[in-house]
């Protein structure tokens, strides 16, 4: 499948700024009967998906889909290592990279999509973290929602 250009991907982007957790549920997602449900208090791979799905992807494989608001009866992937791999699927292998020094290395200057893994080495629980990153006139990257380049392991898919 052809990647959507990064600059489609990002308007359609629901920034925490513009849609705090109960909006993106609520008018979103549609999914209003799970805002006190506290395994969906993570937002990052809901926020991607939902950019993605309004983009023309079409995110096979997701487990759930959007009951109303922007995303009605699209589909949506809530877990990051879960989208990821849907992501490997459909745009094929990413870059990926097991240290900062590589990753803002090897990304430069580019926009796409990065997804970090274990965003904490060294806890016992694998945190993950999935977003949209994109240069930045200082030379350094800037991730819609928040960065984790300390990651053990980061993929990237650049999008033009």
């Amino acid at each position: 499948m052809n990647r959507p250009a990064y600059a489609v991907v990002r308007s359609n982007f629901p920034t925490r700024a513009r849609y705090p957790r109960e909006k993106l549920l609520t008018e979103v997602l549609g999914w209003d009967d799970l805002l006190d449900n506290r395994a969906f208090e993570d937002t990052c791979a809901m926020r991607l998906s939902a950019a993605l799905a309004l983009s023309g992807v079409r995110l096979v494989g997701s487990r759930m889909r959007g009951t109303g608001g922007l995303t009605r009866d699209r589909k949506i992937e809530p877990g990051q290592a879960k989208l990821s791999h849907i992501l490997r699927h459909l745009w094929g292998k990413p870059e990926t990279y097991r240290s900062e020094t590589a990753a803002r290395a090897g990304i430069g200057k580019r926009s796409g999509v990065i997804s970090f893994f274990r965003i904490h080495p060294e806890a016992t629980t694998a945190q993950g973290h999935i977003d949209l990153v994109e240069p930045r006139s200082n030379g350094f990257s800037e991730c819609a929602s928040q960065c984790f380049f300390g990651a053990a392991e980061i993929w990237f898919w650049p999008l033009n």
